[in-house]
């Protein structure tokens, strides 16, 4: 498993919403492409995959941003208690990081 998508994993984990969705990366190095990060998206199924980190961002930002793409867009699937979930785990996280403090 490589090291984006161990850090995909782990930030998948701390929101409910996305407890149903396959979420993938490319299986290469990291930091082998030059273009932009990009994420792929199935219309009809909860699933998505995560092109590699581009050069020069840390992967645990990268991997995080992209999560938070994926939840939004749960959320626009679903509606008012999707988005209640999402919020409420958001807050959660917000409160672990500063309490870690």
């Amino acid at each position: 498993m490589s090291e984006l998508a161990k850090r995909l994993d782990y930030w998948s984990s701390k929101f409910r919403l996305l407890d149903n969705w396959i979420i993938e990366s490319e299986d290469i190095s990291e930091y082998t492409k030059k273009f932009s990060g990009r994420i792929f998206f199935d219309q009809n199924m909860p699933e998505v995959e995560v092109s590699c980190c581009p050069k020069g961002i840390c992967i645990d930002q990268y991997a995080f941003h992209e999560i938070i793409h994926v939840l939004f867009t749960a959320v626009r699937r679903g509606g008012k208690k999707e988005e209640e979930l999402a919020v409420q785990d958001l807050c959660k996280i917000f409160k672990e990081l500063k309490d870690a403090r």
